[in-house]
């Protein structure tokens, strides 16, 4: 009522607004939760809060509902191997895969294959790695094993969801390039061209044929007029009632009898008249069509529900989620995938959980970025913001335990360095270490980033803490540019006896020359103690070591780690 009077009587007034604060973004996760309040039907019950007695079967999470059949296993013939013959995996007996074997059937290195038996045994799972470990080459495994079964399990479209637009993008895309293509996204802000004819916009795009905006100003349109002007300072309630009766006289004798102002005076006083009658109707209009919009987009949901239930992998961020949560819980789909799950308030994973959902896989690092939120003073970081802990994932908070609860198992990943270090029990005369994987690595990186475009050979510096490592280095990447050695580097290296090896052929030489043309310039190579004091825009470390007895020697040294990482 208030806000239509604004509008009727033109009145001017201050917009307060509170920054960062959309309800759109927040007001359907919250009642969404009053909803699963309601209901008192939380999935997952046991593993998000557990009890004492759930805490106490924690490390026996079992499979998911729908594979906890007789008979029932996971065909991994989609991930398999061109070699392997059928590769499968019993959910009912996780403990007795043989995870060398499965590495070797389906490419995958240890941590995955863990990851990999985690992930499908367990009805609720938790996945976790540094970058770089494949968490998201996994989760598209796990999505190709259970699109195997999704016919046979009735598992409807499975439901991928990510924080960032362009993590969900790069998951959605790795599907593309595997030939899943029965994939819709939701949300408007994708980035990436091969999704286009993908997005729900576009599959479910309303027909605006036949329908005209007429006016912007949908009072005006109704009276058949222009404008209305109402002349700064007129009160129409200071006009006086008999004035007004003998006005309405004169016009009942004739109308054109009367001046302008008197005119105006009694047109204003019809507008009030209509106005106060027709106010009451207005409201009611407005309800009634808010009601048929509601009726309007419970029709359009029911089109993206058709739309979506063909699909096989539904992708959706945190932000699409508060908007489709109400389509997304009459799909009845069974399995959701949280990629990114570390960087999700934990009101948005607890939402996702609609009904009927079966099986609960979380994706992510609690050891990076943390979920973002407004209000300071409701963080980690604040001490008022202990008690309520809003930046803290449900990932984080089961990876790590509670007070008076113990971690749910997690599965993780590592970097797989099975590249071990040269050997010097070949009997030659070599003192110092050095690993020819490293070399190679180094190598091509440093060619890559020169490529680009971006660095010049002189903004990188590659650095390494043993000069039979220098050594290798210096003799790889002679051929594309020509090495800055240091003299203190050059003595070492002459004093262990290491020379570089020049070419004889003169053809050969001048091969290399013209090679050198190609990626330019000089290229900065140095031990880590002698790059002291000086720096780059771009740091290549190669540390050598990695043997199964662990020894690392010199590199323990804190000081020297110390300059290794404060050199870019």
């Amino acid at each position: 009522m208030f806000l239509g009077q604004l509008y009727s009587e033109r009145l001017t007034g201050i917009l307060v607004e509170f920054h960062g604060l959309i309800p759109a973004t927040f007001v359907p996760i919250l009642e969404n939760l009053q909803q699963i309040q309601r209901e008192g039907d939380l999935a997952f019950r046991k593993w998000v809060l557990p009890d004492y007695k759930s805490d106490k079967d924690r490390h026996n999470i079992p499979p998911p509902a729908y594979a906890r059949k007789p008979g029932f296993i996971f065909p991994l013939t989609s991930i398999a191997t061109p070699t392997a013959n059928n590769v499968a995996l019993d959910p009912s007996t996780p403990k007795s895969v043989d995870t060398l074997k499965l590495q070797t059937q389906t490419g995958l290195d240890y941590g995955q294959c863990q990851g990999l038996i985690a992930a499908l045994t367990r009805e609720y799972a938790l996945i976790q790695g540094p970058p770089g470990t494949g968490k998201s080459y996994l989760g598209v495994k796990v999505v190709q094993a259970l699109l195997e079964i999704k016919k046979n399990a009735n598992l409807k479209p499975i439901i991928v969801m990510c924080y960032t637009n362009h993590a969900l993008d790069q998951f959605l895309k790795h599907l593309l390039d595997i030939g899943i293509q029965k994939v819709i996204r939701i949300g408007s802000r994708s980035q990436a061209p091969e999704l286009e004819g993908k997005n729900l916009r576009v599959l479910d795009r309303p027909d605006l044929e036949g329908f005209t905006t007429v006016t912007d100003d949908k009072l005006l349109h109704w009276l058949r007029v222009k404008s209305i002007r109402i002349q700064k300072g007129q009160n129409e309630d200071e006009v006086d009632i008999v004035r007004l009766e003998r006005l309405t006289r004169a016009t009942q004798e004739d109308i054109h009898t009367l001046t302008n102002p008197e005119r105006q005076i009694l047109a204003m006083e019809w507008f009030k008249q209509w106005r106060e009658s027709e106010i009451a109707r207005i409201f009611e209009a407005i309800d009634h069509a808010a009601s048929l919009r509601n009726d309007i987009n419970t029709v359009h949901d029911e089109v993206n529900r058709r739309a979506l239930i063909q699909a096989d992998m539904i992708g959706i961020t945190t932000t699409s989620l508060t908007r489709h949560i109400k389509t997304l819980r009459r799909l009845g789909s069974k399995v959701i995938i949280c990629e990114e799950a570390a960087e999700i308030i934990e009101a948005h994973v607890i939402s996702a959980l609609i009904p009927g959902v079966k099986h609960f896989i979380q994706i992510g690092d609690h050891r990076q970025l943390r979920p973002q939120i407004q209000n300071y003073s409701l963080s980690l970081k604040s001490s008022t913001g202990i008690a309520w802990q809003l930046d803290r994932s449900q990932f984080k908070r089961r990876a790590l335990g509670e007070p008076g609860l113990k971690p749910t198992p997690i599965s993780q990943l590592n970097l797989d360095h099975q590249c071990e270090e040269d050997s010097r029990d070949n009997g030659s005369r070599v003192k110092s270490h050095s690993n020819q994987w490293e070399v190679d690595m180094a190598t091509a990186l440093i060619r890559h980033l020169i490529r680009q475009g971006e660095y010049k050979s002189t903004d990188i510096a590659l650095l390494t803490p043993y000069t039979g490592q220098l050594r290798n280095l210096r003799t790889s990447l002679s051929k594309d540019f020509e090495i800055c050695l240091s003299e203190r580097d050059l003595e070492t290296l002459a004093a262990d006896r290491f020379e570089k090896v020049e070419d004889k052929d003169p053809e050969s030489n001048s091969r290399k020359a013209l090679e050198k043309k190609t990626l330019l310039q000089t290229l900065r190579l140095a031990t880590v103690d002698n790059f002291q004091g000086e720096e780059a825009k771009v740091i290549v470390v190669s540390l050598v070591r990695s043997n199964k007895k662990r020894k690392v020697s010199f590199l323990r040294t804190e000081n020297r780690i110390n300059v290794l990482l404060s050199r870019a």
